[in-house]
């Protein structure tokens, strides 16, 4: 698998409408560690054109210690509009001090959207985009 770099990302604190909500400013690539709360999104804009995509978060152990793995909702698009990418199956493991989310997606576009579902804050500190 290749790593599939983004060039920027940006929150969406309270993602009221996640199918038209954007960033109000976009973040240079390096993700640092950020808090993201139940209805909260992280939009990561795609180096190139993603299609299949395999995706991976980390999060401190602590915050991920009770969340499921339907922890999140993914959308994808062009940056002004999203769609929903039903049927994305998230795998949740502990290592170490982080929890791993996984998944596997198909159909992305430029932009991915990750949603986080009601909940504690998730203290997220990395998030990678491989291809097949």
């Amino acid at each position: 698998m290749a790593q599939l770099a983004y060039r920027s990302w940006g929150l969406i604190a309270v993602d009221a409408e996640p199918l038209t909500g954007v960033p109000s400013s976009a973040r240079p690539p390096m993700l640092t560690s950020v808090a993201v709360d139940g209805g909260a999104s992280l939009v990561f804009e795609l180096a190139s054109h993603g299609g299949d995509v395999a995706v991976r978060l980390e999060a401190t152990a602590l915050s991920a210690e009770g969340r499921k793995t339907d922890a999140f909702e993914v959308y994808t698009g062009s940056g002004e509009s999203f769609s929903a990418l039903p049927g994305a199956s998230w795998e949740k493991t502990m290592e170490g001090m982080s929890g791993v989310f996984s998944c596997d997606l198909s159909g992305v576009a430029s932009y991915v959207k990750l949603r986080s579902k009601a909940g504690d804050s998730l203290i997220v500190t990395a998030v990678q985009f491989t291809t097949p």
